[in-house]
């Protein structure tokens, strides 16, 4: 089974919500996504980040911290990473990314074209930019 780990770090951004329901609505096989948030937050002024539930919450891993333990995003995303338990694929984002349709099975038709070239291909890019809430 195809599977893919998608790593988020996270500093106080209520668009992260938005992303990762965004991630699972426009996946082509929800279920195969598994999702490794690092949060960093203050639990009482941060609540309007938590206010949109995950379409699939046993997909979504998370480890929290406050705030002001926050060293930059290297380290939140290496926390993140902590979150993996062997997805065939992994994705790093921003906390504040958006989706095209079918995206896992496009990013991984993607990956294995780039087989033929390489034996361990890493596909980068920057995304598109968009206006919240969209």
């Amino acid at each position: 089974k195809e599977t893919i780990f998608v790593c988020i770090p996270s500093y106080r951004d209520p668009e992260t919500q938005h992303t990762v329901k965004d991630l699972f609505d426009k996946a082509e096989l929800p279920n195969r996504v598994f999702v490794g948030i690092c949060w960093q937050t203050n639990k009482e002024q941060d609540a309007h980040c938590f206010e949109v539930s995950p379409p699939l919450p046993e997909n979504v891993r998370t480890v929290t911290f406050d705030w002001d333990w926050a060293r930059g995003p290297c380290l939140a995303r290496f926390e993140a990473q902590k979150l993996y338990n062997n997805e065939q694929y992994v994705l790093s984002i921003d906390s504040h990314t958006r989706f095209t349709k079918d995206w896992d099975s496009r990013l991984i038709r993607l990956y294995n074209k780039c087989l033929d070239k390489s034996p361990k291909p890493i596909i980068t890019g920057y995304p598109a930019g968009y206006e919240p809430p969209n």
